[in-house]
């Protein structure tokens, strides 16, 4: 057991006593069985009223007389003992405290902070020890994101908890612990993340709101790699299909079976993600295209223009994604410099892997959108 968890269960500190009288012998016994019977947490059990009752505060071997109350107690409810804990944490986002409850029981203490909070622990430690010698604690926590008011204080409450687990059990941490600090981070990054993309965006998702939607989960991790990383995402494609305008027969015949055809433009991307909605611009590039066919639909002066690509080099789109259609424009301008970017871009699922490689959302379409 590390320092702190001997401190909060330590039993050298002053005790609460009460001595009891009762009019009669059933009395007495009703109140006994109540009082053996299981409590939980917290709860409040009415109990068969005593005549009177002292209370005295002990301290070491000394015992002295706070309160004596006879022949008015209306009712009485008795519950678990507890008292107020403190603890305060340093985290990369400023100091917090915690403040838990620290309830005794005859075989066994119960650590715990407010069930409603967004994350809710609790720690036992058993009175009664094995045969081993070994002390036993049990922990225990549970995540209430519908509690939160934002996106960013899930992100702030995970990393507090992190911190808080980190700072009780020291190294070497039980396994058990071990896999609770993991998963609060990976909950901590994904909030996170998804903070960062509604900053992005000048906009805020209600907690209320997200919940498990694969979708909207998969748009959330591309819209983290496109604004917040800035990567370009590769799609790959069997074929591609363009149309061209053409005013003259010199411009139709620019174009020839088996050449090689680079296509860009800009799009626009309406989402709805966990009740919110947005554009977001698109530049998209098309690399590998090989022109198959060309059907000329002269009532329009429009050339239909298929593309396939090859097993070695076969078709595929990169892009990235902007705010506005400004950047967008201004970024289709600038190609040239970021051609790389574009050509040397790899699929959504490979970005995954590298860059969000300890989320909890393991997403197997390469395309969200």
């Amino acid at each position: 057991m590390s320092n702190i968890l001997k401190d909060i269960f330590s039993t050298d500190e002053p005790q609460m006593q009460f001595t009891f009288k009762f009019k009669d012998e059933n009395q007495y016994k009703s109140f006994v069985e109540t009082v053996n019977a299981d409590v939980e947490d917290g709860e409040m059990k009415k109990v068969p009223t005593p005549e009177s009752l002292r209370r005295f505060i002990k301290v070491g071997e000394h015992s002295h007389l706070v309160e004596e109350t006879e022949g008015n107690l209306v009712a009485f409810y008795l519950g678990a003992p507890y008292h107020e804990h403190s603890l305060t944490v340093q985290t990369e986002y400023g100091d917090y405290t915690y403040y838990f409850k620290l309830y005794d029981y005859k075989s066994k203490r119960v650590f715990e902070n407010d069930k409603d909070s967004i994350v809710y622990f609790r720690i036992e430690y058993n009175k009664e020890q094995p045969e081993s010698g070994a002390l036993q604690t049990l922990f225990t926590y549970k995540t209430n994101p519908n509690k939160a008011k934002s996106v960013e204080e899930l992100h702030l409450e995970y990393n507090r908890a992190k911190h808080l687990l980190k700072k009780i059990f020291k190294s070497p941490t039980p396994k058990e612990i071990d896999n609770a600090i993991t998963s609060l981070e990976k909950l901590e990054q994904y909030w996170q993340r998804i903070h960062e993309v509604e900053t992005a965006l000048h906009i805020s998702f209600n907690p209320e709101n997200i919940n498990d939607n694969a979708s909207d989960e998969g748009n959330i991790e591309k819209l983290y790699l496109l604004l917040v990383k800035k990567y370009a995402i590769r799609q790959n494609l069997k074929d591609a299909i363009y149309s061209a305008k053409y005013d003259s027969t010199s411009e139709k015949t620019m174009y020839q079976i088996g050449q090689g055809i680079r296509m860009s433009g800009t799009i626009t991307q309406e989402y709805e993600i966990y009740g919110e909605t947005f554009e977001v611009h698109e530049v998209r590039v098309t690399f590998n295209s090989v022109i198959d066919a060309i059907e000329d639909n002269e009532a329009e002066n429009e050339l239909i223009i298929k593309c396939k690509g090859s097993d070695i080099a076969p078709i595929y789109v990169s892009y990235k994604g902007f705010i506005t259609l400004d950047e967008a424009n201004e970024a289709i301008k600038d190609f040239d410099s970021y051609e790389t970017d574009y050509k040397n871009a790899k699929t959504f699922n490979e970005l995954m892997e590298e860059q969000i490689y300890k989320s909890p959302i393991r997403l197997k379409s390469e395309n969200p959108k």
